[in-house]
């Protein structure tokens, strides 16, 4: 199965890591160990910012990577940090950026495809975070695919 064509809204970047961008929402969040379904799905070089005081948001961002024979999609994400977890896109039109939960046909990998969440395309969405994020402890996140599943992944605080 081929991806749709997006031609207003930009494809995810693949096998390529970003940048950490604006939101608003503080310094970085690593996932630290790259996390490994059991039918070939693997998290590495995931981040996102901490909260500023007050801020009850934050995004988290990483590459993740269909090791397996199969196609895979992103089916939803979650972390007991926040009260709700989504998939988001943020795009760039008439110098205007915007984000909305992304359509399930850009969370599709071929295999040995990547998604790579970063800022200004594919990221995750942590909202009614329960605390602020600070540097040095760890959160958590699940990754649900189609195919293989949970899977979950330590989530460091850090600044870079």
């Amino acid at each position: 199965m081929s991806r749709p064509s997006w031609p207003s809204v930009p494809r995810p970047v693949f096998r390529t890591c970003g940048v950490l961008g604006a939101l608003g929402v503080g310094a970085l969040l690593t996932f630290t160990a790259c996390s490994s379904g059991s039918d070939g799905v693997s998290v590495d070089d995931a981040w996102g910012r901490p909260t500023a005081g007050g801020t009850n948001v934050a995004a988290f961002y990483g590459v993740i990577t269909n090791d397996s024979d199969v196609q895979e999609r992103l089916v939803s994400a979650a972390s007991s940090r926040c009260d709700v977890t989504q998939i988001h896109l943020s795009t760039l039109v008439d110098g205007v950026m915007s984000m909305a939960e992304a359509d399930r046909d850009v969370l599709v990998m071929d295999p040995g495809e990547s998604l790579v969440l970063e800022p200004g395309g594919l990221h995750l969405m942590c909202m009614g975070l329960d605390a602020a994020l600070v540097v040095g402890e760890t959160a958590d996140a699940t990754l649900t695919f189609e195919t293989a599943g949970e899977v979950d992944v330590a989530v460091e605080v850090e600044q870079r």
